[in-house]
């Protein structure tokens, strides 16, 4: 229930974040607690990730000493999931395992047991489903909304496409963001 560090001068590891704890609990980088934490992803120098058994995703500000939530659950719990579109306290994801910071801005969200692909937008603050019929899962191609996924658990972006590694239908999906 921690992110670590590797310096790789001289190979020393360190916590970047978290306390040891599992819980959803925003303070200091070195007072927070964390859940799980998947899928990272670095910009601006801020990292961000997936806390999967958490069901958030949440930020951490290096600068700042600061952890955050972007999405999901504001409160501390491990058991307050689902499916709903919105800002963080009002939004729920169940099991993101991936982030990504896409080409044009948006961080994207592998919200695996929804079998969905979500997208927080950082000018709102609000994360919605971009991609997948969500429920227990499948496989279908097409429009994003027609899309259906199974445990997606992982992701890539590069020149306007979102690559997702459908863990379940063991399948490397590609997404045109454009």
């Amino acid at each position: 229930h921690q992110i670590y560090a590797l310096a790789l001068g001289d190979g020393l590891l360190s916590v970047a974040a978290g306390n040891g704890r599992e819980a959803l609990l925003n303070d200091t980088l070195a007072a927070s607690e964390l859940a799980q934490p998947s899928g990272l992803t670095f910009r601006d120098g801020r990292l961000t990730f997936a806390d999967s058994e958490s069901s958030s995703i949440r930020q951490a500000d290096f600068a700042a000493d600061r952890l955050t939530t972007l999405a999901g659950p504001a409160e501390n719990t491990l058991f307050d999931f689902g499916d709903v579109d919105g800002p963080v306290g009002v939004s729920r994801l169940q099991h993101p395992l991936a982030v990504v910071w896409g080409d044009d801005g948006m961080l994207y969200v592998a919200d695996t047991y929804n079998s969905r692909i979500k997208v927080v937008d950082p000018a709102t603050g609000a994360i919605r489903a971009l991609a997948g019929a969500g429920g227990t899962g499948g496989f279908r191609d097409g429009a994003f909304a027609d899309a259906a996924f199974d445990e997606p658990g992982g992701l890539s972006a590069a020149n306007g496409v979102l690559y997702v590694a459908d863990t379940n239908n063991h399948a490397i999906r590609a997404l045109d963001l454009g």
